[in-house]
């Protein structure tokens, strides 16, 4: 089997399991976050990361009634018409079954059962801090070497996640430019992130997600104050932001004991390559704390 073929079958054993924890903490995120980590050395992936992927896929139980939903909506029928805005209003009244049915009935009109999908990655976004992480990870989860076939299980698990607290009402649309530079010393790094790369992400819905997303941005503080033009950045990570390598590789490796770092360094390895360069010093700083 393939490298892709292995991963996808790692997220997709992950996304049908029977995960009742916070959000934030979805193994998805830690999935994901090693896929991305991976990519910097395709030829020879890394054993002991490839070992993490088994272990944390597999780490719950499996759900079994996603396909028994969707048999059911089909046998009950789906209707002449199915209307996005039944499942917005489903979920904007706290009607979490009827979103499911909503959900289940586009995916069954849909050419490639996306557009429920990308609709409740939006409505997910309205609780940005809660969800922003889990919906940026999952949606990328669901792009690697998508799979038509698959996509309900992945909308499912979305709706797992967001009918464990019931969400806000729609923002408005802030205008606001997203300067990574002016928000990289933001201590939720994580989801800093999340939020760039959503808010850069090709979807159907972009508008929608820009819109979440610029609400959380403007409830941000901004603070330059903390860059340090005293060049500290170690000699690995200049080399890796030069010609690229296994420096980010190495370190999940001597993190494997402790996923939830290993997000935060493949969070870090996004800045390294987006940010500009005058942040090397503080991204470097940040990694060798992680290795303490």
């Amino acid at each position: 089997m393939s490298l892709t073929n292995t991963i996808k079958e790692h997220f997709d054993r992950c996304v049908i399991s029977k995960y009742d924890g916070l959000s934030v903490d979805h193994p998805i995120i830690s999935l994901n976050s090693i896929k991305n980590i991976m990519g910097d050395d395709k030829d020879k992936p890394s054993k002991i990361l490839m070992n993490l992927l088994a272990k944390i896929s597999n780490e719950y139980p499996k759900r079994n009634d996603d396909q028994k939903l969707l048999d059911q909506i089909a046998k009950e029928g789906i209707g002449l018409t199915v209307f996005i805005s039944d499942l917005i209003e489903s979920c904007e009244t706290h009607d979490y079954k009827k979103m499911e049915q909503e959900s289940a009935r586009l995916h069954l009109v849909s050419d490639n059962g996306l557009s429920g999908f990308e609709i409740l990655i939006e409505l997910a976004l309205k609780d940005f801090n809660r969800l922003g992480i889990f919906a940026y990870h999952l949606h990328r989860a669901m792009n690697f070497n998508k799979e038509i076939v698959g996509v309900w299980h992945y909308t499912r698990c979305l709706i797992n996640e967001i009918v464990k607290n019931e969400l806000p009402n729609a923002h408005e649309n802030i205008e606001i430019k997203f300067d990574l530079d002016k928000n990289i010393y933001n201590n939720q790094i994580i989801t800093l992130t999340s939020a760039h790369r959503l808010w850069n992400i090709n979807s159907i819905r972009k508008s929608g997600f820009i819109r979440e997303i610029s609400y959380w941005l403007s409830k941000q503080e901004s603070d330059s104050k903390k860059i340090n033009n005293e060049n500290k950045t170690t000699s690995d990570l200049s080399k890796y932001v030069k010609s690229g390598g296994r420096y980010f590789i190495d370190i999940a490796e001597e993190l494997i004991d402790n996923p939830k770092k290993i997000i935060e360094l493949e969070s870090l390895r996004y800045l390294s390559n987006n940010a500009n360069p005058i942040h090397l010093s503080y991204i470097s700083d940040r990694i060798m704390k992680l290795l303490q």
